[in-house]
């Protein structure tokens, strides 16, 4: 079955193109850009019936196994890494192929209540981390404070580089990012970059916190997929042509 991210992500393009701009009007700051993006994958033909603000995926598409998590930031804010709570992306999350939609966007000093979005970034999850991480459960101990009755939660927080830290060539342009082994449509499409991510030596499996000290210690042990290199394409519209190439930021 040929991924839904080729049309999805030549709608979010063709109405960047276009200068369709979000909407802030009766929206708080944060869900504009999503709302954005969920008008695109319905031009796109597709629907998500279990589409909600809180829900993990954001838009699973009915009738696909495929789910889009959005993530917007504003321009010249906080580019490099989002908030993952409580769950390390991945490129699969029960059963279902996850796609991040990364665009930057005009601040409200700057695009008021309809900001300007100024490029789109669509990367498969495995782009950004290729295993599935552990579940965090989120475990507490009520025994803080001077009464030992305060809740202490170990409740898992993360926060992983997007594709403005990890490529180049992405900042005011569109940008498909898919596994190599996906399949490009006949025509539509041109290849703008390859590279790969190779999977570190090691992984964390635990840690210890010192909370008199404020330190925090990893516990680690060998990752069993050690330099297994992933392998991504970067496409382009035809109609923006190749444009600027993209590649991996090596020091990352």
């Amino acid at each position: 079955m040929t991924s839904t991210a080729w049309a999805i992500f030549d709608a979010c393009r063709a109405a960047m193109a276009n200068g369709v701009r979000t909407s802030r009007i009766g929206q708080d700051k944060e869900f504009h850009f999503q709302n954005w993006v969920y008008d695109r994958i319905l031009e796109a033909g597709f629907t998500s019936a279990a589409a909600g603000r809180n829900t993990y995926p954001d838009f699973p598409i009915d009738g696909t196994d495929e789910s889009y998590e959005v993530k917007g930031i504003t321009v010249r804010s906080r580019e490099n890494d989002f908030d993952s709570n409580s769950a390390l992306p991945s490129g699969k999350h029960n059963g279902r192929e996850v796609l991040y939609v990364f665009g930057r966007y005009d601040s409200a000093a700057v695009g008021g209540e309809t900001p300007q979005v100024h490029d789109i970034v669509i990367v498969h999850g495995s782009f950004l981390n290729a295993g599935g991480g552990y579940l965090a459960d989120n475990t507490s101990m009520r025994v803080l404070g001077s009464y030992g009755d305060v809740l202490f939660r170990d409740r898992k927080m993360y926060a992983p580089y997007t594709p403005y830290k990890l490529l180049t060539g992405v900042r005011d342009q569109s940008t498909l990012v898919l596994p190599a082994v996906e399949e490009a449509p006949a025509s539509g499409f041109v290849e703008v970059g390859r590279f790969s991510r190779k999977e570190a030596d090691s992984i964390l499996v635990g840690y210890t916190g010192d909370l008199k000290a404020n330190t925090l210690t990893g516990e680690f042990e060998p990752n069993p997929a050690a330099g297994v290199e992933h392998r991504f394409i970067a496409y382009r519209s035809e109609a923006d042509g190749a444009g600027v190439s993209v590649d991996l930021v090596r020091s990352s």
